[in-house]
């Protein structure tokens, strides 16, 4: 995986599926204190993401929660 680029929130790497050869951006958030729950901005912008569909936005294909990390596909 590669960095495509980094913001306030997270990290965006390029990743392709090992079966299918398939390109997906990957975003890993990183969620400080787990005791606290995930943050309100982050469900958020989990179910916008679920809801929209256009041809100029990445649609999310699932979220990954390892660690202290999420992960948007």
């Amino acid at each position: 995986m590669g960095e495509l680029g980094r913001g306030a929130y997270g990290c965006v790497y390029k990743g392709i599926h090992r079966q299918t050869g398939k390109e997906y951006a990957i975003k890993k958030t990183h969620i400080d204190n787990r005791n606290d729950g995930i943050p309100s901005t982050t469900i958020r912008e989990i179910a916008i993401l679920m809801e929209l569909e256009h041809p100029n936005i990445v649609m999310l294909e699932d979220t990954v929660m390892k660690d202290n990390d999420i992960y948007f596909i």
